[in-house]
């Protein structure tokens, strides 16, 4: 896409596409969680947990991923267990 674009910035636009690549790649090497594959909890443990299965699972998976994308050593079952908004 970006050999598309202008010329405009583009030594520039490719140092900061070349950056990201690199912390994404620390980040899968280094085994923090990127995805909610990723998570230390599933839906099911969140339905054994008290969570009504249907939407209200995906939703709290999603905020559960937010907080260990925000803090990847939250990554923990028993943690995020403790977290879950029955």
């Amino acid at each position: 896409d970006l050999l598309a674009q202008s010329e405009y910035n583009r030594e520039e636009k490719t140092a900061h596409l070349a950056r990201l690549k690199e912390a994404y790649e620390a980040m899968i090497e280094s085994g923090d969680c990127i995805s909610l594959k990723d998570l230390k909890v599933t839906g099911s443990d969140l339905i054994k947990a008290g969570i009504p299965a249907g939407p209200a699972v995906g939703e709290e998976l999603k905020r559960l991923l937010d907080m260990v994308l925000e803090d990847p050593s939250l990554n923990d079952q028993d943690f995020l267990l403790s977290q879950v908004n029955r």
